[in-house]
């Protein structure tokens, strides 16, 4: 076998440490602990049904719809900030096409 340099050496060094680290043998892993059922609740102790959110409603329903996809929102302000920009018309209609 021919001579190696050093740098060759050491990266077949570790690549041997490597192989005898995976090869030992692992310690068996700790058997999860049984949970203890909880009892179920009684009549007295149920909590009320959750009570459905308050919609919004006019203009901020309106605005809040527009705002709620991150992918829109970003879509929807790179139009606004090109038409103040006098952008060409083209660019404006193929981003207007993404929100389709």
């Amino acid at each position: 076998m021919p001579e190696l340099d050093p740098i060759t050496q050491d990266a077949m060094r570790r690549a041997a440490q490597m192989r005898n680290h995976n090869t030992r043998p692992r310690p068996p892993a700790p058997e999860p602990k049984p949970e203890p059922n909880p009892e179920p609740p009684t009549e007295k102790h149920r909590e009320p049904p959750p009570k459905p959110p308050k919609q919004p409603h006019g203009l901020t329903d309106g605005l809040g719809a527009l705002f709620r996809d991150k992918e829109q929102s970003i879509i929807l302000l790179l139009i606004v900030l090109l038409m103040d920009e006098n952008c060409e018309p083209s660019l404006l209609l193929a981003l207007m096409y993404l929100l389709i």
